[in-house]
């Protein structure tokens, strides 16, 4: 299923319709992967917090609790791609069972949806989408961490500022156009919500703000110990540090910051190529299939692999792969500086080895 130069996609219109109307979501494949995700999340976290810190098994089960939980945090990725029709509650589902507890409700990744407008991927007004190919060592090493730092913020924004933003409206449009998003890019400027997503943010900004004082209220009455709190912090910061460790080689960051047509998004999307069981546990719910989930957004998380089989022999397809999400970043590392100066653009020449 080659391309000429001059398609806008990989595939063509009827193949890119006939594949998505293939494989629909299926319903009973979202419940049981949260229910069972979630609910092994947390007992793996509350496990983690009757151990010693630092012990054997403490450092054990909270590696595999980050794990879980970027897994199960990825939910709010899919949710953004699916509608209330298609997954009925399932929303309102994750968001009780692991966006508000977490501080990361739906509603900060609802811009997810400007990352895949044909107008604005690669642009400024794309949330995630950033210079990275030109960025050093160092600068790359920054941004890992600095997502670890997001946890000790989150309950001031929703604990703090919101209920604030509500008596001054310029800390509240400040508030949203810069605090209310899951990005790389600190140029974009988060629209304010309209119609329907208003509900979404008001009742999500009462439930984060409502657990946080809930939260502090137990602690402070000796109902919750404060290690659990260090513990969240802990596993939070962690699994997030992992995910933008995957974030920042997922495309390739080509982009000189004018729209880019389907066909060169797909060719800055990576394919994460590897053992399937190890390549899921840091690229979950699909995301190792990058650029198959951009050319085919709307597929399903459960479907891309089988796709992705389907496609193999496209010449045009394999030009995505990469060495995994290690080598992939080993392949960026050779190709930037220390600190001080721009790296080379881009993680080098995709190599080709199949992906189970």
């Amino acid at each position: 299923m080659s391309s000429g130069s001059k398609r806008h996609w990989m595939l063509s219109s009827e193949q890119r319709r006939a594949l998505t109307r293939a494989h629909p979501p299926r319903r009973w494949i979202y419940w049981l992967d949260l229910l069972l995700s979630g609910s092994l999340a947390w007992a793996l976290f509350a496990y983690s917090c009757t151990l010693p810190l630092g012990s054997p098994a403490y450092l054990l089960t909270t590696a595999a609790d980050t794990l879980i939980f970027l897994r199960v945090g990825y939910f709010m990725h899919e949710l953004s791609h699916r509608s209330e029709r298609e997954l009925p509650g399932f929303s309102l589902a994750w968001n009780l069972l692991i966006g508000i507890p977490i501080l990361l409700p739906s509603m900060m990744m609802l811009a997810h949806r400007d990352h895949h407008r044909a107008y604005s991927y690669g642009t400024e007004r794309d949330p995630e989408y950033a210079p990275i190919a030109s960025w050093t060592r160092l600068r790359m090493l920054q941004s890992v961490v600095g997502f670890g730092l997001v946890p000790l913020l989150l309950p001031l924004r929703f604990g703090l500022l919101a209920p604030l933003s509500l008596l001054h409206p310029k800390l509240r449009a400040h508030l949203v156009r810069k605090f209310s998003t899951v990005d790389i890019n600190a140029g974009y400027d988060r629209p304010a919500p309209r119609g329907a997503e208003r509900k979404i943010w008001r009742w999500q900004e009462i439930a984060c703000f409502l657990f946080i004082w809930a939260a502090l209220t137990a602690t402070w009455l000796g109902w919750l110990a404060l290690f659990v709190h260090l513990q969240r912090l802990i596993v939070m910061s962690a699994s997030l540090m992992l995910n933008q460790w995957r974030t920042l080689v997922i495309h390739r960051y080509r982009s000189d910051g004018a729209p880019m047509s389907g066909l060169d998004q797909v060719h800055d999307a990576t394919t994460f190529a590897g053992h399937a069981l190890v390549g899921g546990l840091i690229s979950p719910l699909g995301s190792r299939f990058h650029a198959l989930h951009h050319e085919l957004p709307h597929l399903p998380y459960h479907a891309l692999g089988q796709v992705h089989r389907q496609l193999l022999d496209d010449e045009t397809y394999r030009q995505t792969f990469s060495r995994g999400v290690l080598g992939a970043w080993l392949e960026a590392w050779k190709h930037r500086s220390g600190s001080g100066q721009h790296g080379q653009p881009g993680p080098g020449a995709p190599s080709e080895p199949a992906v189970a």
